[in-house]
């Protein structure tokens, strides 16, 4: 896995430690621009088809958001039943250190011209 997705993984589950497990709040700060997003996409075209009214489509686009937030609020549950488990068994000096890494590029590779 990509070295920066690895620290930025490490500190969202640091974050997580401090705050006791993964809260709504820490899960909705975490995926901000995924959920920006989607009230996006979804947003206006639900608009659109609430003034048009096209009721079949707007439906269906509402089911699909309305399943978007069910499942993640389900994996959420799933994950905070889990956490007592999860903060036992993680490596968390491990985590640490994968958080306070430091991408360092070796300049002596660089060649002069």
């Amino acid at each position: 896995m990509d070295q920066s997705s690895d620290k930025l993984r490490a500190e969202r589950l640091l974050q997580a430690r401090e705050s006791g497990g993964y809260t709504l709040l820490t899960f909705l700060r975490t995926n901000e621009k995924t959920y920006l997003r989607l009230i996006f996409w979804y947003g206006i075209p639900l608009v659109i088809l609430a003034l048009v009214p096209i009721w079949p489509v707007f439906d269906l686009i509402l089911g699909i958001v309305v399943g978007t937030l069910v499942r993640d609020l389900g994996w959420l549950r799933g994950f905070q039943r889990a956490w007592s488990f999860n903060e036992k068994i993680i490596d968390w000096e491990r985590v640490q250190q994968l958080a306070s890494e430091i991408r360092i590029t070796d300049s002596s590779n660089v060649s002069k011209t």
